[in-house]
């Protein structure tokens, strides 16, 4: 299933950049796409309908084909660049609808600040800030969240290797362009009806098209990103500037990678994907000026898991999946709208202090794990532990449960432990639980109620799980991943 995934990921990352090929110069919009946009606002929204529920075996409750259909996200952009874009402020509002009915509606802003003109000065500044729900972000609701990428290790020579090869560069840019389109233009000539221009690609030419971007892309990537070097014995090798020195690719592995790409181009060609004959459909409409004023790109698709399975040849698929009980036919829709175009837009940035904001770099610097690979943070503050937490046999996290209190602003005097009875004070709640068995239940107030996994005695220490931090005491607990180490922030 692990290759499957990779193919269905590849693909999807064929398909957002399918945008691209949109921008081959057409004569009667080739000014509008080659305009340079270096102010305005930009709306445009990503969603998905499917146009069937999806089979019980693959949804058995529902849940995924009530995404799909409700999934959309938006983002409000205002935006300034300059002349060779190598410079951009922005002010973004980004709002994700509730999935389904259990899954909040997330908004949050963001602000880009970026310049790399100067080589010797370049900047690369994120400031992010949660608007709703605040109850699910807790303290970190009331923050603003600042990343400096330039000083993220490497970082800064892979922006300079980057911008000498001119992709901050927009002439260089449309010259790159015109590499990777060469050979298709074509085969992508809009109509032009009541103001509107519409491009409509059958399966085929969608299948034909990808495949040559996609090996032109290649082309070009290895060309202008990387930089040939020599490996003795080895021949060439392809290095990526400000990466370590192990990320490279030999001439004989950069011509397998294109090869792979043919392969995997033929394997799909007798597969249905998309709708047969609107696999692809672009409007785009222009405003009085001749600039681009909306593009809608609709992707329809219409595949089969059980076809692809058999074609790719993956292994271990289960008997149960057959191409009855696989189809998937939906639309992924992106919509964009622009107002404003090089006229003067006002972004304001916000006012960052130490009180209202939390360094993101400095947070993920914290997060270093203890021999068992867990970190844990109170407020997005690392709590230091002299017992570390620990993960049982059964996979729980155990923290222990004084020095955790204790950070948590509980003070020894409110936790006390006498015969295997462990009491807890707490605001209006009174805890209490034994350590001397495997019982689960406990005490608040008096009113029985099961703690999972149960309190342990370890080297005479109490340990709890990380769910009784939230369950008895009310705090907020979220958990993820980062630097391969798993990371709990409790929270107000």
């Amino acid at each position: 299933m692990k290759k499957l995934t990779g193919i269905i990921l590849m693909f999807a990352l064929l398909l957002s950049g399918i945008t691209v090929f949109a921008e081959t110069p057409i004569e009667k919009y080739n000014s509008a796409w080659n305009q340079k946009y270096l102010s305005g606002v930009l709306d445009y929204s990503i969603s998905t309908k499917l146009s069937a529920p999806l089979s019980s075996y693959l949804d058995p409750d529902g849940t995924i084909t009530e995404a799909l259909n409700n999934a959309k996200i938006s983002y409000n952009m205002k935006y300034k660049t300059n002349e060779n874009s190598n410079a951009l402020i922005a002010d973004m509002l980004v709002s994700i609808d509730g999935f389904t009915k259990d899954m909040p509606n997330i908004k949050m802003q963001t602000w880009i600040d970026m310049d790399l003109s100067d080589d010797n000065n370049l900047k690369y500044n994120i400031i992010m800030k949660y608007i709703e729900p605040k109850e699910e972000f807790g303290a970190m609701a009331d923050k603003y969240m600042i990343m400096d990428y330039t000083k993220i290790p490497g970082m800064l020579d892979m922006l300079k290797s980057m911008k000498s090869t001119g992709l901050f560069d927009v002439t260089k840019a449309q010259e790159l362009q015109k590499t990777m389109m060469a050979g298709i233009e074509d085969k992508i000539t809009p109509e032009f009806n009541n103001g509107v221009y519409t491009l409509i690609l059958d399966e085929t030419t969608v299948k034909n098209v990808l495949q040559t971007v996609s090996i032109n892309m290649f082309d070009t990537v290895t060309k202008y990103i990387f930089e040939k070097v020599s490996s003795g014995g080895l021949g060439n090798s392809l290095v990526m500037p400000g990466l370590p020195n192990g990320t490279q690719m030999t001439d004989t592995q950069a011509a397998e990678a294109k090869k792979s790409i043919t392969e995997f181009f033929g394997k799909i060609a007798d597969i249905q994907i998309f709708d047969s004959k609107s696999a692809i459909q672009l409007d785009t409409t222009l405003d009085d000026e001749g600039l681009l004023k909306t593009v809608k790109y609709t992707i329809n698709i219409n595949a089969n898991a059980a076809k692809l399975a058999k074609a790719f040849e993956i292994p271990n698929i289960p008997e149960e999946l057959t191409e009855q009980n696989s189809n998937i036919a939906g639309t992924l829709i992106l919509d964009m709208k622009y107002d404003k175009t090089n006229q003067p837009v006002e972004i304001t940035f916000p006012e960052i202090t130490a009180e209202n904001s939390i360094n993101m770099l400095n947070m993920m610097n914290n997060t270093v794990p203890n021999e068992d690979g867990i970190t844990v943070l109170y407020n997005t503050q690392k709590i230091e532990y002299s017992d570390k937490p620990i993960t049982d046999a059964e996979g729980n996290v155990m923290l222990p449960l004084r020095e955790t209190l204790n950070a948590l602003g509980i003070p020894n005097e409110d936790i006390t432990y006498e015969d295997g009875i462990v009491s807890v004070v707490y605001l209006d709640k009174v805890i209490t639980f034994s350590v001397d068995s495997d019982y689960t239940g406990a005490y608040i107030n008096g009113e029985e109620v099961t703690l999972s996994p149960a309190p342990q005695l370890i080297n005479d220490k109490t340990y709890v799980s990380d769910s009784f931090i939230s369950e008895t005491l009310g705090f907020k607990l979220n958990s993820t991943s980062v630097n391969k180490s798993y990371v709990l922030s409790i929270t107000d």
